[in-house]
């Protein structure tokens, strides 16, 4: 009885060795087919992003037109604001011009002096000139042909400056200033600061064009001009 004993527990031992073998085998078997899913998830996965990311990047491209087109009409309008501003301005001007004792010249600044407190402003006169009368300018002041000149002035203005002058005149106590500050003109009063700035860093022909308004060669005020 028990050897009979023994040896059930002997074929039961196989048995369940066998059973466990089978089993392993089973879950190796079936791994591969876990895995491949996975795989396939995965793929499915980042086939999807990379299809975000495409989306993603046309919602951008389009951002930056839309950006590029508001600020190309920003811009736009912008031109037209000074534009007008100075078509206020020459008409005023042609007004004002009338007023006894009034001056306005167009130039730049080449010198500051100070003297007792006073200050000079040393002052090349130039002429703003626009369409046929800039063509006929060019045309006499470099020899050129009507076709040669006509490619000068690409934004259809000439500044005409045959040689240079040194014209002192005294700044006013209670002058005022307009400066050009993103294609606007906006009061400052730290003026004679940015003359003296840009005197030390640009070249002489870089220099900003400004509208001095005279009076008993007194610079009372004092304009910027726009040069796109």
């Amino acid at each position: 009885m028990l050897t009979y004993s023994y040896k059930y527990i002997g074929v039961c031992l196989v048995l369940f060795i066998c059973l466990g073998s089978l089993i392993g085998c089973q879950n190796k078997i079936d791994e591969p087919k876990e895995v491949g899913q996975n795989t396939d998830d995965i793929e499915n996965e980042m086939n999807e992003l990379r299809e975000e990311i495409i989306i993603l990047k046309t919602q951008n491209q389009q951002l930056l037109e839309q950006i590029n087109s508001f600020e190309s009409k920003m811009i736009d309008n912008k031109l037209d604001i000074m534009k007008e501003f100075y078509e206020q301005l020459y008409r005023l001007e042609h007004v004002v011009k009338r007023l006894p004792d009034l001056e306005i010249t167009m130039g730049s600044i080449l010198n500051v002096k100070e003297e007792n407190d006073t200050i000079f402003f040393e002052i090349d006169t130039v002429e703003w000139l626009g369409g046929e009368q800039a063509i006929q300018a060019i045309i006499e002041d470099g020899n050129m042909s009507r076709e040669e000149a006509e490619q000068q002035i690409p934004n259809g203005f000439y500044i005409r400056n045959i040689e240079e002058e040194r014209i002192p005149y005294q700044l006013s106590t209670d002058y005022s200033s307009y400066i050009i500050e993103e294609s606007s003109l906006k009061y400052t009063n730290e003026f004679i600061n940015i003359v003296n700035e840009y005197m030390e860093t640009d070249e002489q022909d870089d220099r900003p064009i400004y509208h001095f308004y005279i009076i008993e060669n007194e610079i009372v005020q004092i304009l910027q001009q726009y040069i796109p």
